[in-house]
């Protein structure tokens, strides 16, 4: 437990989430370094609104309704974001703060209640996050978070099956969902299908409309494969990539690795000292 019990934290409430949410990101290995990339972190779909949709159309006030309901989507979105950022940095109750203030102003909103969901998930709340999403999902059955979040869950409780037929489902109506491929390329690394796999990373890579975390995630999953793959030189690349967008120490400590098993000595030299650097400062 990384919260100190006799130190007087535990008495605010919020703590057995922050305490879950540091032993989610301490101490991880590279292969797995980046996985709330599975719960976390990212841009999303916008919301479809088919309800309001029909009310909007017959009062003539669609065009400016809904790019408000896009500006609320939106917003949520980057405050995910920065609760991500947080959680990553070791930074729970600040991740926490923010969610709180958001959920105070959007509760019945999908993307809230999908984002609710994660929360509970990290928590380990299974029933919480299930309620949460069925929520969201009621709301908007083909919410890409809410059904990425939920197949989670059911891959956690043995519905493999169902989880999948879910993502598949899902990626059909959200082809660039950087959630539900995720899911997706981490199911095929499972099933030792490396090259479907790494495809599916590198869309997630390339896509500038993700977040920094999410490409840093998916170039260091490149880079891993093209390691498992004995290609150095490409991941060398793609995990150079990855610090560009995130840095992470042991995604600095395999780009070294790689430049050094590709013959690149001198571009090895400056990652070190690059590496030096970061924790000096």
């Amino acid at each position: 437990m990384l919260l100190d019990d006799e130190s007087g934290i535990d008495s605010d409430p919020h703590v057995p989430l922050c305490d879950a949410l540091c032993n989610a990101v301490m101490g991880r290995k590279i292969e797995i370094g980046f996985m709330f990339e599975y719960h976390t972190g990212t841009r999303r779909s916008l919301f479809g609104l088919r309800l309001l949709f029909c009310l909007l159309v017959a009062l003539a006030i669609w065009p400016t309704s809904v790019a408000f309901a896009d500006e609320t989507d939106d917003l949520i979105l980057k405050q995910m974001s920065a609760f991500d950022e947080k959680v990553m940095d070791g930074n729970p109750q600040a991740a926490m703060a923010i969610f709180q203030k958001v959920q105070s102003k959007y509760r019945n909103h999908p993307t809230l209640l999908a984002w609710q969901g994660r929360v509970a998930l990290m928590q380990r709340n299974g029933p919480a996050a299930m309620e949460a999403l069925n929520r969201a999902l009621q709301l908007k059955p083909d919410h890409p978070v809410a059904n990425a979040v939920m197949a989670s869950l059911e891959f956690q409780t043995g519905k493999q099956q169902q989880a999948i037929q879910r993502i598949e489902k899902a990626l059909a109506k959200n082809p660039d969902s950087p959630d539900l491929l995720q899911l997706s390329a981490e199911l095929k690394m499972q099933q030792m299908q490396s090259p479907e796999a790494l495809k599916i990373w590198q869309k997630i890579a390339d896509n500038k409309d993700n977040t920094d975390m999410q490409r840093a995630n998916a170039y260091s999953k490149v880079g891993e494969l093209q390691m498992q793959a004995g290609k150095h030189v490409e991941s060398a690349k793609a995990l150079g990539q990855a610090l560009k967008y995130r840095w992470h120490p042991n995604v600095a400590m395999a780009h070294i690795q790689m430049l050094h098993k590709s013959g690149a000595g001198q571009e090895a030299v400056k990652a070190i000292d690059e590496f030096k650097k970061k924790f000096k400062d």
